[in-house]
């Protein structure tokens, strides 16, 4: 799996775009041709392999071909959700496995994440967009968590060079065994201070007895992704996105990653993956196919309310709908006009003091210009 940028035979391929092999698990035709259109929206030369039932899968897993990600509809009829999910992440080896699932149950998203899997999606909410995303960020976790596995040697290296705070811990006890660096310089606490502790001691009082039934979880070793609230040594409440897995087996001893939501490394893969969703969309402005600007720039503000390319989609919107409004046939004009001033409304309204005023209020003039004709 790789980023690669093709030459230009096209304004529209001037985007990176990800290629790759993807299996698609789903005995669901329709479902299945859905999810097919979605990848090929997003991503450029992938290749996609479709397995209908888990032995079918099972096979396909055991040739020769290294999946970059397993997309995996739990409905399949030929096995049971637990067993299906075990069995897959194990025939996937380090391949990224994300479940397509109908149940939007939080505890049972819990579990199955428990058992290895990537990420999940539910199938009613799944948009082009959201599975680029799932992929790439899965694919990017997946990249880390290898490199966390291929050798002890590697083990030490990562966890004493890495920049996100890490520690070792007892599985039975809980106790801390080591930390890192950062873990130390981002928590405050000395190393013997940190080695006098168990984990529970980095949460407030009041979330302990809530964070209770994860203790089995934790003593087991099962790899685990959970967000929780840490208390640095100065008494600052921090957020913190918490991955742990088996260190040692055999000296019963887990590794913990502790990651700060507002700075952690993820979050950077994650903008990363935003902008390049952003620049897809406002593509579509760029080579002026308008209508499909308006639909990308809709869902992508959709899909990232809260991103900082919020007020730009919103303004190539605007254009988008403005260019198509004052190029129309007579007997759309007045409707796609409407569209572009409530575009321009919207943009004011996210930012009063928009970098695009000067301009959005040039359109917003000459579209009520336009407008005046239909009112007589």
């Amino acid at each position: 799996m790789y980023f690669t940028f093709p030459e230009k035979k096209s304004l529209k391929m001037k985007f990176p775009i990800l290629t790759g092999h993807i299996l698609i698990v789903e005995e669901n035709q329709v479902d299945f041709v859905l999810i097919q259109n979605y990848l090929r929206e997003e991503f450029f030369e992938i290749i996609i392999d479709r397995a209908k039932t888990f032995m079918e899968a099972n096979a396909k897993l055991q040739g020769q071909i290294k999946y970059d990600t397993i997309l995996l509809d739990l409905s399949l009829s030929d096995t049971n959700e637990v067993y299906l999910i075990s069995e897959i992440v194990r025939l996937a080896l380090s391949s990224p496995v994300i479940i397509l699932i109908n149940n939007s149950d939080k505890d049972f998203s819990i579990k199955m994440l428990s058992l290895g899997i990537s990420d999940y999606l539910l199938k009613d909410e799944i948009s082009a967009s959201r599975l680029y995303k799932s992929i790439t960020y899965s694919i990017e976790r997946s990249r880390i968590n290898k490199e966390l596995i291929d050798s002890e040697e590697n083990y030490r290296n990562l966890f004493d060079l890495s920049p996100i705070p890490m520690w070792v811990y007892n599985l039975e006890t809980l106790q801390f065994l080591n930390v890192n660096k950062a873990a130390i310089d981002n928590y405050g606490y000395t190393k013997s201070e940190f080695l006098s502790m168990n984990i529970f001691d980095l949460q407030p009082e009041e979330d302990i007895e809530i964070n209770k039934p994860l203790l089995n979880i934790l003593k087991d070793g099962l790899p685990i992704r959970n967000n929780f609230r840490h208390v640095k040594k100065n008494g600052e409440l921090i957020n913190v996105e918490i991955k742990r897995s088996i260190y040692s087996t055999d000296n019963k001893t887990g590794l913990a990653l502790s990651m700060d939501v507002t700075i952690n490394f993820y979050q950077k893969s994650i903008l990363a993956i935003e902008k390049k969703v952003y620049e897809n969309a406002k593509g579509y402005n760029t080579i002026s196919d308008f209508k499909a600007a308006i639909v990308a720039l809709d869902n992508f503000v959709a899909d990232y309310p809260g991103t900082p390319f919020k007020e730009d989609a919103l303004y190539y919107k605007l254009d988008s709908a403005y260019q198509l409004g004052i190029n129309s046939i007579p007997s759309k004009m007045e409707e796609r006009l409407n569209v572009a001033k409530t575009a321009q409304a919207n943009l004011i309204k996210f930012n009063g003091e928009t970098k695009y005023k000067k301009v959005a209020d040039e359109m917003l003039a000459r579209i009520e210009k336009d407008l005046q004709k239909f009112t007589k």
